[in-house]
């Protein structure tokens, strides 16, 4: 399913939302920052940003930050490295109005979704691990 999204309701969202772009003098692009936030409605499950849900946002950002989750990342435009990223609430709260196609997902759904995907991850690493075991025993 692809993510769609809008952000005809962010307020000024074209000084919010756009940014020159470096690469074509005189045209712009998505921002950095609303590019990484709408990628994050899938990590938070949380398909719109509204007055009411920007401490709700920044509880999930919190969460995923604590249990060291990726959210997203941004081009350093001095070194072009790679950074991590966490969205500040001044940003969540500059970016109210926008909605993408992602569902909601009520706190105690998500965060045993969470929990069940990091066991997942330990299982399957766990197993490798001892295949990896076995190999070197049968060699």
């Amino acid at each position: 399913m692809s993510l769609d999204w809008n952000i005809e309701k962010v307020k000024d969202y074209k000084k919010a939302c756009w940014e020159p772009d470096p690469n074509d003098p005189g045209e712009e692009r998505l921002a950095g920052t609303t590019h990484c936030i709408i990628w994050a409605t899938m990590a938070v499950h949380l398909g719109s940003i509204t007055e009411k849900n920007v401490d709700e946002w920044m509880r999930r950002i919190g969460v995923l930050k604590k249990l060291n989750r990726e959210l997203g990342w941004k081009l350093n435009t001095e070194t072009s490295e790679r950074e991590e990223y966490w969205p500040s609430r001044e940003e969540i709260t500059a970016h109210i109005g926008l909605r993408t196609n992602m569902s909601n997902k009520p706190f105690k759904s998500w965060t045993k979704m969470l929990m069940d995907n990091i066991v997942r991850d330990v299982d399957w690493e766990l197993r490798n691990e001892r295949e990896k075991e076995t190999s070197k025993d049968a060699a």
